[in-house]
């Protein structure tokens, strides 16, 4: 009885619905993804920064949120725009996650279907470079501070070698002379 008396008004809701879905399909910009796997390899070296693995600090989490942060996508897409600007919003969406078998699966969501193709094997190589990046400045922070130390004990070894000097001059002829043989 119910449905008889709204019928119209059930057709025309279902009909509107149906229009705006097929308008949404037909004007909305396609999206096209990939998903890649990534073999992941950890090896164990000492080191004093959070990321270590062996250790009690590494964190897959943390490491998983950085391989793909903002910034690296950035690059990557920049790299793959080939243009020295600001990089296009042709990426939508950019996700990995861990998988059972301990690899890192990729996921890429772009407008462009060539990028798509092309993103996950560029995103490798730009991590790697900033990788190396931060590698760097921290090797030559380092090397800066060492010398800085290496300044400051070369100078407290002058000075005490001077103090000696001036302590053993004035014992220094007549302690000479019982080691010099005529």
């Amino acid at each position: 009885a119910i449905a008889s008396k709204y019928l119209r008004t059930i057709i025309l809701l279902i009909t509107l619905s149906l229009t705006a879905g097929l308008i949404f399909y037909i004007f909305s910009r396609p999206v096209y993804s990939s998903k890649s796997i990534i073999q992941f390899t950890a090896i164990s070296t000492p080191g004093k920064d959070d990321k270590t693995i062996e250790g009690d600090r590494f964190s897959k989490d943390l490491w998983l949120r950085e391989f793909y942060d903002d910034h690296i996508v950035a690059r990557t897409a920049k790299k793959l725009d080939g243009t020295n600007g600001p990089p296009s919003n042709a990426i939508k969406l950019v996700r990995a996650t861990w998988t059972t078998d301990k690899n890192i699966e990729l996921n890429v969501f772009a407008y462009n279907p060539d990028w798509v193709r092309r993103f996950p094997p560029e995103l490798l190589v730009q991590y790697e470079e900033y990788e190396r990046e931060t590698l760097k400045r921290e090797h030559e922070a380092e090397i800066t501070k060492l010398k800085g130390q290496i300044e400051n004990l070369l100078v407290l070894l002058t000075a005490q070698e001077s103090n000696r000097a001036t302590v053993l001059n004035p014992f220094s002829k007549s302690f000479r002379s019982l080691f010099t043989f005529h």
